[in-house]
Parts: C-alpha cells; structure tokens; sequence
C-alpha cells in the first residue's frame, strides 16, 4: 500500500530500464491532482470527476502527462512498467489498469480487487491474485487464468521460483486449507473452491 505523501511529493518513483530496448521512462505516483499544467487524463473513463490514484509518466524525452486512476475497493496501490516501454500496470486500491504511455490510453482493465502483482521475467509476464484466482498477462494479451480456488480469500501468499503458494479460505469449515499454483501453466492444486469458475 502507498502512503500518502505530502501535497507535491511523489510516494513512489518507478524507472524503467528494458533490455530490448533503449527507452527509459519514469512513473511516480503523486499525491493528488496538480493545480497547473494540462488536465489529467482519467482511468477507465475519459468523463471521471473524481481525484483517484494519481500517476505522472515522464517519457525519455522529457514529455510528461497526468493519470488519474479509478480506484476500487482494495488496498493494493502500485506501478509496474516491466512490461516493456510504453507498457505499464497501474494498480489503484484494487483496481488494475494496463496502459500504453505512450499512446496514453487504456489498453485494459485487468481486474477488481487485485492484492498482490509480480513480475515473471522468464514469462515476460505479470501476474496478479484477486483473492479468487489468478491471471497472467503480456503486453498484448493473457497468458493463462487460473480456475477458482478460494471461496473468499487467500493469506500467507509467497512465490517460490515457478511456485506461488498460500492458503484460500472455506467458509463452510471456518478454516484455510493450502494451494499451490504452477506458474508455467495456471494450474492450481488444493485451495477451498472446486466449484464452476
């Protein structure tokens, strides 16, 4: 979770470096709207009214524009540009967006309540859990997505090289039961949900 700085301080600076490529950019995100310079452009709808995640993008050149994101309803609030350079995963309190920075559009919305992002370098990838299932996606399109795992919940989240492990809840039992999640393919074993996706 990002804390929020003061007014006109960045509460987290992202620079991306891309061995494909010669493009740097830097992404950081802001604590609100800035009072000057051009309008932000707002996350998924262009009409958004309301302050969200507020993100500045700086190209290579030195061109620089406003994001302002929707938010949602969780507590994860990131930036990942390890995509390659003119893509980058925002993460607004739950809410993920993939965005072109350098056409400076939405791509896509990834999903509701996203808690936990990583990068998979072998699968040039990111990977995000909801608390329900998990996706993967490139640049261009999704890898995998896994089936339904958990009723309503995951804790003790961790990767283990082509692992990711934790616990899903059940609440016909009250208990967390474990899972575990093959990064190559999506597969889930174990969890607490075996019902229709």
């Amino acid at each position: 979770m990002i804390e929020r700085p003061e007014m006109g301080k960045p509460s987290l600076i992202v620079t991306g470096a891309f061995l494909y490529s010669p493009v740097m950019f830097n992404a950081r995100a802001l604590s609100g709207l800035p009072p000057y310079g051009p309008a932000a452009l707002s996350f998924p709808r262009a009409d958004a009214i309301r302050e969200g995640f507020v993100v500045e993008f700086v190209s290579e050149l030195g061109e620089t524009w406003i994001g302002n994101f929707a938010k949602g309803n969780g507590s994860e609030s990131s930036i990942h540009p390890e995509l390659g350079p003119s893509a980058t995963v925002v993460v607004a309190s739950g809410a993920g967006y993939l965005v072109d920075t350098k056409e400076r559009c939405l791509v896509r919305e990834i999903g509701f309540d996203l808690q936990q992002v990583w990068f998979v370098a072998e699968m040039n990838a990111i990977v995000v859990l909801n608390g329900l299932w998990f996706e993967a996606f490139d640049a261009r399109d999704v890898v995998w997505r896994s089936r339904r795992f958990s009723w309503d919940g995951t804790q003790n989240v961790s990767r283990d090289g082509i692992w990711i492990a934790g616990e899903a809840f059940d609440p016909t039992t009250d208990v967390w039961l474990p899972f575990r999640l093959d990064l190559t393919s999506g597969s889930v074993e174990g969890g607490s949900y075996d019902g229709p996706n």
